[in-house]
């Protein structure tokens, strides 16, 4: 009997021992597990901070080579109003001023009363010289009535037509092409060179519109009137 007993002693202890066994190996498995995971967030951390920087730095370069308002089309203009001391001798040294700034007078128009003698100047003049023809002119002023400067933005008009008149140019090649490679009945020949014909009035009307905007674009207009 008391042999018996031992063997179960012996067994329960073993038993014992053997859990305790596995519940090391498990908590040893799980400190193992949770290593690793820490690790992977931290690698995982590290990749999405890399990642954020080079998105950062990225973006910095695309920032500082793409500029914006350097590509932008924008009409300026002046109106200037202010009295002289006597305007023929005014108005030639705006002539001359004109020229030293490489402009040119599009047109004049004087009058006079029996009380004021008036002269109206426009100049057109490159971007680049537009306000040192105005800090020029300005000199030459005892009085100055008005002195108005405004700005007009015409990117995206700019940017539409040029879109439009492409469109047009592909659907106009495509219908020569038609024409060319085809054979048909008279009417609709005649209906085709139609088509060709005024769609080529409308590419005109494009490019003459797109003309106009690059002269005013690259040319400011300063109107002066001296009295």
């Amino acid at each position: 009997m008391e042999s018996v007993c031992l063997l179960i002693l012996r067994c329960l202890v073993m038993r014992t021992n053997i859990v305790i066994f596995i519940a090391i190996v498990w908590l040893i498995s799980c400190s193992k597990m949770e290593q690793e995971l820490n690790r992977d967030i931290a690698e995982s951390s590290v990749r999405s901070l890399e990642e954020q920087k080079t998105f950062s730095e990225e973006e910095k370069v695309t920032t500082h080579t793409e500029n914006p308002i350097e590509n932008r089309k924008i009409i300026w203009s002046a109106n200037l109003e202010f009295q002289v001391a006597e305007v023929d001798s005014a108005t030639k040294v705006l002539q001359n001023l004109s020229t030293r700034y490489k402009g040119f007078i599009s047109n004049m128009d004087m009058s006079s009363t029996n009380y004021r003698i008036t002269n109206t100047i426009q100049i057109r003049i490159s971007n680049d010289r537009f306000e040192d023809l105005i800090d020029a002119i300005k000199q030459e002023a005892i009085h100055i009535d008005e002195i108005q400067i405004k700005s007009n933005d015409v990117t995206e008009e700019f940017i539409d037509s040029q879109s439009r008149l492409k469109t047009k140019k592909e659907v106009r090649d495509r219908y020569i092409d038609i024409l060319k490679n085809k054979t048909g009945n008279v009417k609709d020949i005649i209906a085709a060179e139609e088509t060709i014909r005024k769609i080529t009035e409308e590419i005109e009307a494009k490019e003459g519109r797109l003309r106009y905007l690059q002269d005013k674009v690259s040319f400011s207009t300063v109107v002066v009137t001296i009295y």
